[in-house]
């Protein structure tokens, strides 16, 4: 071994605090890597909150959900109800309101309301 290695060497056993400076490099390295594993780690399960988030609001929104008696249509009752929801979706989001908040009350009125629905549904 040469002498600075062995001086080194002698100073981490003998000093409490003193470290090899290969050994602070890597102790570095790897706190690098777990935060970086960790950032990745919060990036995935915020990545997969959104696809649930998203996964239940189409099941929320769709129309099977209130189709009541199962016949594969929604009566008037029922498309009443999912056209309530959806109106409600639309007001809590800020794309939509955007959209089609004309008098930025932060509220779709009647009229604003039918602009959205009519290109949601077409003529119906």
């Amino acid at each position: 071994m040469s002498r600075p290695s062995l001086l080194a060497l002698a100073a981490v056993l003998l000093l409490p605090g003193a470290r090899l400076p290969a050994q602070t490099a890597n102790d570095d390295m790897t706190t690098s890597w777990r935060v970086l594993d960790l950032g990745l780690l919060e990036r995935q399960a915020s990545e997969a909150a959104e696809r649930e988030a998203a996964r239940a609001r189409r099941t929320r929104l769709s129309a099977a959900t209130y189709d009541r008696n199962h016949d594969g249509k929604l009566d008037e009752q029922e498309f009443a109800a999912w056209e309530k929801a959806v109106r409600a979706e639309f007001e809590a989001s800020p794309r939509a309101m955007k959209k089609y908040d004309r008098n930025h009350n932060r509220k779709l009125d009647d009229a604003e309301w039918a602009v959205a629905r009519r290109e949601l549904l077409g003529d119906r």
